[in-house]
């Protein structure tokens, strides 16, 4: 992981892990809906379009830190986000497949 953080010159870690989620979270959905007999083509693509507009958001205020004196890790924090938010997500879709989750994932949701 951390050679293809260096390859797209140096993001962060943070971008390199947020890309893995949300093609775990992407396909924990897709598990979901075969599970759950309501695969949807059209949840699926919407699911794409939204995870395009989080890393060109991720990736502007990555441009943004650039220009703004002080706000060098904005961009890994807005990564770091969007990673929490997938995380949750990936969860979620366990539940909806019937798998029990884990005390302490409950314990942040709570949170």
């Amino acid at each position: 992981m951390a050679q293809s953080s260096y390859s797209v010159d140096g993001l962060g870690m943070a971008v390199t892990v947020l890309i893995g989620f949300m093609a775990i979270d992407y396909f924990t959905g897709v598990m979901g809906g075969i599970v759950n007999r309501n695969l949807n083509s059209r949840v699926g693509f919407n699911a794409i379009i939204r995870k395009i507009y989080y890393v060109m958001l991720v990736g502007s205020v990555y441009l943004l830190a650039l220009v703004i004196p002080g706000i060098e890790y904005a961009g890994d924090g807005a990564a770091i986000a969007f990673c929490v938010l997938d995380f949750i997500s990936i969860t979620e879709n366990g539940t909806k497949m019937g798998l029990p989750t884990p005390s302490l994932i409950k314990i942040f949701y709570q949170l």
